[in-house]
């Protein structure tokens, strides 16, 4: 005998309206805004997990607005709404945080939510959406094996996403099922998301632990150059541990922005619990790589990664002082590279790096700015709209002051003892003018990518450029 149409449609929220879990994304911001109340969760689950809930939502405050929410099921309730069906937000999520989804989305005609004293899930929940329906047939969408004692009752039951387990238990549901897919980020496998999130494309950023080595002209030092690759991928591990920690700690902010919107923790495509997990076990063999390299590189890896800490959590909000650290950072690889194969690191090369990386860093921020929409100040940053012509003579000067002292390296002595051809060398300058100056205009058009770095790296000119300054370098030698 077939089910009546359904009357009543109930939507989940975590997990299943929202591609995140708004538990987690409370427990994130409190584990990196309000951390001395870490020490206060194990008092708030003895009493309960609703008091839990209740003590962990008072302390969360964010704008709702910006929260992924899944297409699919948006579907599902506008298709009811047009069918004249009720529809109510049913969470164990706690009623503050539910009430103010619910006004800001305007799509539900109530709302069932967890309080201080009830926990509303599984069996909880159905009793309340029992008292609610008086009898009459409902839908639920819901996406766990918790929500399995709910669709027993329910006359359609849509299920988000469900993981072969749950695919399992429900084999044996009378209900008739409709299953919405999650949303991928862009259509792509999890293995693309991962390592998009880790941040794959921003190792290249470490290819500069070379550059002493290269420099140098150390060219057949084959334990040199393996030492620098165990410590590049040393770098990179504690790279994308930090732009983890990044992410975790800037989700409210990265969903205000217009292209940080998509990174996949912040889209809800990469689980928190997942990056919380990763932390410690990316820095971990990140260590791992160090084993066998001298003591003097540790020292310069813990130093990068106090300074990043340092920037995530608070240098990056102050104005001038976010891009001292930025281009410290550049500068601190190179340091790193000369220390890890024993080479050091001439007073030129500091002085050449230190003012093209300022550069860089200033045409990070200029392009930040120039792509905000409506002329909106940058959230979680220190500058204004205003600051965008300013921003772009600091940076300009900064990077022809990088181009003035490799003239002034040129006529030094020290080129003539490292050359056996240092006139040759002259032909860079055109070469390093034109790729600065190309990439300022570009930034000027709104052409370039926020990363000036990760943009190089998939420019086809400047790949011709690097080819051309290799050949003259290898003439010059």
């Amino acid at each position: 005998m077939p089910r009546p149409d359904p009357k009543y449609l109930f939507v989940d929220l975590d997990g299943t309206l929202m591609k995140t879990d708004l538990l987690y994304e409370a427990f994130v911001h409190i584990l990196f805004h309000q951390p001395w109340s870490l020490f206060l969760m194990p008092l708030w689950l003895i009493q309960g997990k609703s008091v839990f809930k209740s003590e962990i939502f008072s302390r969360y405050k964010t704008d709702l607005t910006h929260f992924p929410l899944n297409r699919h099921v948006l579907n599902v309730i506008y298709e009811a709404k047009t069918k004249g069906e009720k529809v109510f937000l049913a969470t164990a999520s706690h009623h503050h945080m539910a009430k103010e989804i619910t006004a800001s989305l305007g799509l539900f005609d109530g709302l069932i939510a967890s309080n201080g004293q009830e926990n509303f899930k599984g069996a909880k929940k159905y009793t309340e959406i029992k008292r609610v329906c008086e009898d009459e047939p409902f839908a639920y969408i819901g996406d766990a094996a918790c929500d399995i004692a709910i669709w027993k009752h329910a006359a359609l039951a849509y299920i988000v996403n469900p993981n072969i387990i749950l695919r399992l238990r429900l084999k044996n549901l009378a209900t008739p099922q409709i299953v919405l897919k999650k949303e991928r980020y862009q259509n792509r496998s999890f293995l693309k998301v991962f390592l998009k999130q880790i941040r794959l494309h921003q190792w290249s950023k470490n290819l500069l632990l070379f550059i002493p080595l290269i420099t140098a002209h150390r060219f057949w030092d084959g334990q040199e150059w393996l030492n620098t690759v165990l410590a590049f991928f040393a770098f990179s591990l504690v790279a994308s541990t930090i732009y983890l920690i990044n992410d975790l700690s800037d989700l409210d902010n990265d969903r205000g922005h217009p292209s940080k919107i998509n990174r996949p923790l912040a889209y809800g495509d990469f689980p928190i619990p997942l990056a919380l997990i990763l932390v410690p076990i990316l820095f971990y063999c990140s260590w791992l790589f160090t084993s066998h390299l001298p003591n003097v590189f540790v020292y310069w890896l813990a130093a990068y990664f106090a300074s990043n800490i340092l920037y995530t959590f608070w240098f990056k909000k102050i104005a001038v002082i976010d891009v001292v650290f930025l281009s410290l950072l550049y500068t601190l690889r190179i340091h790193a590279g000369g220390s890890v194969s024993l080479t050091s690191i001439s007073h030129w090369l500091l002085a050449f790096s230190t003012f093209f990386f300022f550069s860089l860093a200033f045409i990070k921020r200029y392009t930040e700015i120039a792509n905000a929409e409506d002329k909106t100040d940058i959230r979680g940053r220190g500058y204004k709209h205003s600051d965008q012509m300013a921003i772009f003579t600091f940076g300009c000067s900064t990077s022809f002051l990088a181009i003035l002292v490799m003239v002034l390296y040129l006529n030094s002595t020290d080129v003539k003892a490292l050359y056996n051809n240092p006139d040759r060398v002259w032909f860079m300058m055109p070469l390093l003018l034109y790729w600065v100056t190309r990439l300022w205009l570009l930034a000027h058009r709104k052409q370039l990518d926020e990363d000036p770095v990760v943009f190089a790296m998939r420019d086809p000119v400047t790949w011709v450029v690097l080819v051309m300054l290799g050949g003259i370098l290898l003439m010059a030698i």
